[in-house]
């Protein structure tokens, strides 16, 4: 958790992914108001990873 808050800190924008699919338990807890997502499907990763490159280096 701290080395996500030291980003923030660094004005990077930490995003977590993961495939484990009791990723909610540790993660809302771990990312708080930072971006995760916790995809169910292994099979999705090639198709979601260009989607979610392209929202978190759109201009904000």
């Amino acid at each position: 958790h701290m080395a996500l808050v030291e980003a923030k800190r660094k004005d990077i924008i930490p995003f977590c992914l993961t495939v484990d699919k009791a990723g909610h338990d540790y993660l809302k807890s771990m990312c708080g108001d930072m971006g995760y997502e916790v995809l169910t499907d292994i099979w999705s990763l090639p198709e979601r990873l260009p989607m979610l490159y392209r929202q978190l280096t759109s201009v904000r």
